[in-house]
């Protein structure tokens, strides 16, 4: 059976709908995992968790837990752990070390590591003249407090780090980090040597 030529046109926009109807179809039906978004709850990841907890390690856990399991996993926080740095309802990702600190000393409190502090002052007895960040920070398991040690680092920029880094995972290199708004080549080659990935 021979078509004409507008039969044809007409079957070729019904076979397009079909096709396009069934691609919709199993867009719909089919979950594509993204990469770098949180695992299934029926994988299994590796984490670490250090700190002020009573049982730290590493610990094989079911893909979607959130930071609080893990914690509760370890036998909970102990007296004097600082959970305000932690998003405790962020998931985890497979390869994270997670470190609870202590709390910070109450103001107006003196602490053991006053004389420590003393002693560091230069002759001239000037602030400025003291090392900003005498220690390296890693900035994919560092709390807020931690954060804020470095130089140029206050609060809005050390919780920027933080979110970042629970929404699109951890940080790998300078790149990574030059990525949360505030951070600009300035700041980062101002902290560089004072952080960690």
């Amino acid at each position: 059976m021979e078509l004409t030529r507008q039969e044809k046109i007409v079957l070729f926009f019904l076979v397009g709908a079909v096709f396009a109807s069934l691609i919709f179809f199993l867009s719909r039906v089919f979950v594509y995992r993204i990469p770098g978004s949180s695992p299934t709850p029926n994988t299994e990841i590796v984490v670490q968790i250090e700190g002020e907890v009573r049982k730290p390690g590493v610990f094989r856990v079911p893909g979607g837990m959130r930071v609080y399991e893990l914690i509760e996993m370890a036998g909970g926080s102990q007296p004097g752990a600082d959970l305000s740095g932690l998003n405790l309802a962020a998931p985890l990702q497979d390869g994270q070390r997670l470190v609870v600190s202590t709390s910070p000393p109450e103001k107006g409190t003196f602490t053991s590591n006053f004389s420590t502090l003393a002693s560091a002052l230069p002759p001239s007895g000037k602030k400025n003249d003291l090392p900003a960040n005498p220690s390296s920070v890693n900035v994919n398991t560092a709390s807020l407090e931690e954060l804020k040690t470095l130089s140029g680092i206050g609060d809005v920029i050390a919780q920027r780090i933080i979110t970042y880094r629970e929404e699109n995972g951890l940080f790998k290199n300078g790149e990574d980090f030059l990525k949360v708004n505030g951070i600009g080549p300035k700041k980062l080659e101002k902290i560089r040597d004072h952080i960690t990935f």
